[in-house]
Order: structure tokens, then sequence, then C-alpha cells
């Protein structure tokens, strides 16, 4: 799914922009035109992961499960992607995540009020979702 990149060293890696003793801490692919599903097992290997974002893109699917591995993530950006399935409830046993950014996908399924399932989220922003 992402653009291939040479090498070992991170900071060369298309999309990288921070790292932290050699570990990705901070990986934006926006409007890349990217499209395909989202590989749960490589993206959980990104263990030191604070920043996620693949805003404007065409990635499709669910959004894995294994996406709680990412104990780290601090934010994550998924909009205007064309994701579906439910609302991934892994995502609220990252503790560290405070905004979620998830609008303008194909997300459905039933929903409690943030707050009573996650109290530590500052933001989630899920405009356009078909929730029922």
């Amino acid at each position: 799914m992402l653009p291939r990149s040479q090498g070992s060293d991170p900071y060369t890696w298309t999309g990288v922009k921070d790292c932290m003793r050699g570990r990705v801490t901070k990986l934006v692919v926006e409007n890349f035109g990217l499209a395909g599903h989202i590989d749960g097992t490589s993206l959980s290997q990104l263990d030191q992961l604070r920043v996620l974002s693949f805003k404007s893109n065409n990635i499709s699917g669910e959004i894995p499960n294994s996406i709680s591995k990412l104990v780290n993530l601090k934010s994550l950006s998924r909009n205007r992607n064309i994701l579906s399935g439910k609302f991934p409830f892994p995502l609220t046993s990252l503790h560290r995540l405070k905004p979620i950014v998830l609008y303008d996908n194909r997300l459905s399924g039933c929903f409690t009020s943030p707050v009573a399932v996650y109290p530590g989220l500052s933001s989630l922003s899920l405009e356009t979702m078909m929730f029922f």
C-alpha cells in the first residue's frame, strides 16, 4: 500500500516525518492516492508510532483490530477514505490516543457515547458516518 522506500534508514522512507532512536514515531501519508487495504500486521510493528495519518487517500476495507497494538499512538487520522465495517472499538484501549478522526468513510454499526467508552478521548470526528 505505501510507496516503496529504499534502505533501512526510516528517515528516508516515504511519509516518515519523525523517528526516535531509529523507530518511526510519525507517519503521514496524506493525499498520496493510496488504494487497497491496511495491513494490520505490518502496521502493528511500528510500536513507537505516535502520529498516524492516512488522510485523503482511497484506502478501503476495515480498520484492523491489530491497531490496538500501537500503544503509544496519540493521534489517528484516516478521514476521507473509503473505510468500511464497524467502528474499530479496539481503538478505545489506546489510552494515549486523544483525537480520532474518521469522518468521510463508510463505517457503520452501533455506537455508544465516546465518553462512556473512552474517557481520555479529547475529540472524535465521525461526520458523514452511517451509525445506527
